[in-house]
């Protein structure tokens, strides 16, 4: 069990290497897409491009994840992903973006989808919960450090993240590879099974339980609110307020501060509490007001951007919680699907938060905080109908 704790810590490790490295773009993608001309809408295209293919593709990856080593599905993640970013960092024209990010979105899925399986199969049945935990929790601090380096970056050159970001995704690849033990997986491809079970639109086979239905449209819910109160935060304070990437970048890292905090030690308690269902009410419902806090503290920079940070930083606790909530539903045979079928639904919530900040930004600049505050809502409501499944 030593050893096998050793191999989901050295996964923890590189995991963060990619986290850093998948952030670098994120606070330059506004400035680049402007220096370029494009509409404001574009920024939610780009975004709801990679997502798309992030949720066409995780089913297949969950299937996948049976029959093919983890270690070599992160690689292959890891590597796509950076030819993709290397597509949208160095063209001019919207179709090659568009595709480059649906390229990256497709290789990144993989990547997550792995990365849970491989830490699932090498925990123990206590421990499961709280290294995913430990996982989501040490990748966003990384993004955020990522952020953060990637908005420094940004000021000398634009192409220049792009750069690092490639590098660092293709060496995190390699390493996943050479350093990661194998892990067990099935000596017989079924290629009807693969098929069969890889289109994200097919009904499974294995039917869902109501406590997993519920669950993945809260997910759903919680993506879509999550998606556009990111977007929307980092869009508004450099278009509305005249903010720089710098400034994106560091209110980013001061997130991952607060984030570290709040995750190992909030979270880590809940996940180990009786009724982590019940925890997550109060948690969605305590993000929603302070989501609508912020509209009404428009007329005032600082203290807009003070509890932005506070919002984004608990809006990091709720993803480790479901992902542990999918696994605590699911059998040992099935985690793999489920955990792909949890990151479609989290990709396709990724997609509609996208596009619909996007359009609402151009109606009204505070509006999808508003709508963020009622998925919330919504998502609480959801969370006590599941309580009330499993109590």
């Amino acid at each position: 069990m030593k050893k096998q704790l050793n191999t989901v810590y050295i996964l923890i490790a590189i995991y963060a290497l990619h986290g850093v490295g998948a952030n670098f773009a994120h606070p330059i993608t506004p400035s680049y897409l402007n220096s370029l001309n494009f509409p404001s809408a574009m920024y939610g295209y780009v975004f709801a491009a990679m997502s798309f293919t992030n949720f066409a593709f995780s089913p297949f990856w969950g299937v996948m994840s049976r029959y093919v080593k983890s270690k070599t599905l992160l690689l292959i993640g890891a590597v796509g992903y950076g030819v993709g970013q290397a597509i949208f960092g160095y063209s001019s024209n919207p179709y090659i973006i568009i595709f480059g990010r649906l390229v990256s979105g497709a290789f990144v899925s993989a990547v997550f989808v792995a990365a849970g399986y491989y830490v699932v199969q090498k925990s123990s049945k206590q421990q499961k919960a709280s290294n995913i935990t430990k996982m989501v929790t040490i990748f966003s601090v990384s993004g955020t450090l990522g952020y953060f380096l990637g908005g420094y970056l940004g000021q000398f050159s634009l192409k220049l993240p792009f750069v690092v970001q490639v590098v660092t995704l293709v060496s995190a690849g390699i390493l996943f590879y050479v350093l990661l033990e194998d892990n067990e997986v099935s000596e017989k491809v079924s290629i009807k099974e693969i098929i069969a079970r890889s289109n994200p639109m097919v009904k499974s086979d294995t039917p869902l339980s109501k406590e997993f239905k519920v669950l993945f449209l809260s997910v759903f819910l919680i993506a879509t609110a999550s998606t556009t109160l990111t977007q929307t935060f980092s869009y508004y304070i450099v278009d509305s307020l005249d903010m720089t990437s710098f400034a994106n970048g560091l209110s980013k890292g001061i997130v991952g501060l607060l984030s570290t905090i709040l995750n190992l030690t909030i979270t880590l308690k809940i996940v180990n509490s009786e009724y982590v269902e019940k925890h997550l009410v109060g948690l969605f419902s305590i993000i929603g007001v302070v989501i609508l806090l912020m509209v009404g503290l428009r007329g005032m920079s600082l203290a807009f951007m003070i509890v932005g940070i506070v919002a984004m930083s608990l809006d990091t606790m709720p993803v480790s919680l479901l992902q542990g909530r999918t696994i605590s539903y699911s059998s040992d045979d099935t985690q793999g699907e489920t955990l792909g079928l949890h990151n479609a639904m989290k990709s396709l919530g990724m997609i509609i938060g996208s596009l619909v900040a996007g359009w609402l930004y151009d109606v009204s600049a505070l509006s999808p905080f508003v709508l963020s505050t009622l998925l919330y809502l919504m998502g609480a409501l959801l969370m006590y109908r599941i309580y009330k499944y499993v109590k």
